[in-house]
């Protein structure tokens, strides 16, 4: 369901959907990133609001001399169920690093 807001209100409604989002994002990866601490693997989490997604992550990872960018899939219905999305292909394609795309599911 697509989501619309009036970025114009001056009422925050988007600072404050954006925060939340962040916050519930940050919530999840530090849940994950929490069961491969407890086996002794070095792991950062990051979220940002950003675009376009694929060069905010290869930012991301050029900054933090990152050795592996592990990133979830992104779902959407394709003619031939093979095919990637354009931000993951992107990223598969400007990644200086190797990139792990997850199936989640």
């Amino acid at each position: 369901t697509p989501l619309y807001l009036d970025a114009y209100s001056g009422n925050g409604a988007l600072e404050d959907l954006e925060q939340k989002t962040l916050k519930q994002q940050q919530d999840r990866l530090e849940r994950l990133a929490k069961k491969l601490r407890e086996e002794n693997l070095q792991v950062a989490v990051g979220v940002e609001w950003d675009y376009p997604v694929f060069e905010a992550i290869v930012r991301r990872a050029n900054e933090t001399k990152a050795d592996l960018i592990v990133a979830e899939r992104h779902a959407g219905r394709h003619f031939a169920a093979g095919l990637l999305q354009l931000t993951d292909w992107e990223l598969l394609r400007t990644s200086p690093v190797p990139v792990l795309l997850v199936k989640t599911g």
